[in-house]
């Protein structure tokens, strides 16, 4: 008998050892969810407190928010490609990248306060030429996010900012429609969201802004045009006619995409534009990476204020642009420049020469342009330098070669 109740006492014994491990990691399961729960809560926080900063300095112009937004959450990497649109955190003490207005001012100029929205408000194009509500001839230059899911702190009031003080006029925001590491069709709630902050961000600062649908790895901008016709009645109807808004309905058509299949897509496209926004200029992409916008003469829409994109990349296209705008112009074709770069991995310290003959090409011609893009990715084409972890407030030593030619390009000095 005394053998079988030490045995059923070794048993409960073993029995309740049990309990309490699993009970401890039970424990520890919960407290990293609460933890990982309140990183969440206090990053949502530090965010909301820093639209709440920069909506108190533009109610009282005697304050001044300190700080700029600062990357404290998970960068993650796909395929080369970071992601920062689920954490993005303020600090009001950080050292790199201070938004010090003093210090700006002896680093940033010219200030472009009156080259804006309150200055020149709605534009229309008048034959090939943009022009201001006034009738005078307006230069739009500025730079492009990166994807807007990929690298969303860079669209900050205070980077928005200070682009403008280097000459920037205009902000082109990157929504990608389809793509596998980020996009509008993966996460429409968290697009719309990051897109409409993005807009009121560079609308604080009295840029223009260009609500880019990126199309580029689907090719084809009819693939996806059931979420295109939903994501432009939504922007539209929210800002309607607002005189800061362009539209860009597809980014690079691309491969076997032809004129007439992106002249399908636009009939269908800008009517649902045109609805909320009568008035708007809306650009359209055109064949092989927007770089046959001459595909277009004798062929465009018969909608008004319609202009045609053509991208350029120095180091990777031949340098026969002049060729190709001046027939656009030429035929009475709208060009909008809205994306360029530099890509030297393909034509090496040469592209840099390229890029600044192109960059005095479409100042002194007076092309509307964005340059891409403004993000501290690794790669050839981006402004920032990779180590630069300042999000606005930027000096020389923070860009790249690239970067120094945009800047410079922005300033108006190399037309």
């Amino acid at each position: 008998m005394k053998k079988v109740l030490s045995f059923l006492l070794s048993g409960i014994s073993v029995f309740l050892m049990l309990v309490m491990v699993c009970l401890l990691i039970f424990q520890q399961i919960e407290i990293s969810r609460i933890n990982a729960t309140l990183e969440t809560m206090q990053a949502e926080y530090l965010l909301l407190a820093h639209e709440m900063d920069n909506d108190n300095t533009e109610k009282n112009p005697d304050s001044q928010a300190v700080g700029d937004v600062q990357n404290a959450g998970d960068i993650q990497s796909a395929s080369n490609i970071q992601s920062a649109s689920d954490t993005i955190s303020t600090s009001d003490t950080i050292d790199e990248g201070k938004d010090d207005r003093t210090e700006r001012e002896e680093i940033l100029t010219p200030d472009s306060s009156g080259d804006g929205v309150g200055y020149h408000g709605f534009l229309h194009f008048d034959g090939t030429v943009l022009k201001d509500q006034y009738g005078n001839d307006v230069s739009l230059r500025g730079v492009s996010s990166h994807g807007l899911l990929w690298f969303p702190e860079y669209t900050n009031p205070d980077a928005i900012r200070t682009i403008k003080e280097h000459g920037a006029n205009v902000f082109r925001i990157a929504m990608y429609a389809n793509d596998a590491n980020g996009g509008y069709s993966l996460d429409r709630e968290k697009s719309m969201d990051l897109m409409t902050r993005a807009i009121d961000n560079a609308k604080s600062e009295d840029m223009y802004v260009i609500v880019d649908w990126h199309v580029l790895s689907e090719q084809d901008p009819n693939v996806d045009i059931g979420d295109a016709l939903v994501f432009f009645d939504e922007i539209s109807k929210k800002y309607g006619d607002d005189p800061a808004i362009i539209y860009e309905i597809c980014n690079e058509p691309n491969g076997a995409t032809t004129w007439d299949m992106i002249r399908n897509y636009g009939n269908q496209v800008i009517p649902c534009i045109r609805n909320n926004a009568p008035s708007s200029i809306i650009i359209v992409g055109t064949p092989q990476f927007s770089y046959r916008v001459n595909e277009v003469v004798g062929f465009g829409f018969g909608f008004e204020n319609i202009a045609y994109s053509f991208h350029f990349y120095a180091g990777q296209h031949p340098e026969e642009y002049r060729q190709i705008v001046d027939e656009c112009l030429a035929n009475n074709v709208p060009v909008f420049i809205s994306e360029w770069g530099i890509n030297h991995d393909a034509g090496g310290d040469e592209a840099y020469e390229s890029a600044k003959r192109f960059v005095y090409f479409i100042n002194e011609r007076g092309l509307p342009w964005c340059a891409w893009s403004l993000c501290n990715k690794d790669e050839c084409f981006s402004i920032l330098k990779n180590d630069c972890n300042k999000l606005s407030g930027w000096n020389e030593s923070d860009l790249t070669e690239a970067g120094k030619i945009v800047f410079e390009g922005l300033s108006g000095n190399n037309k």
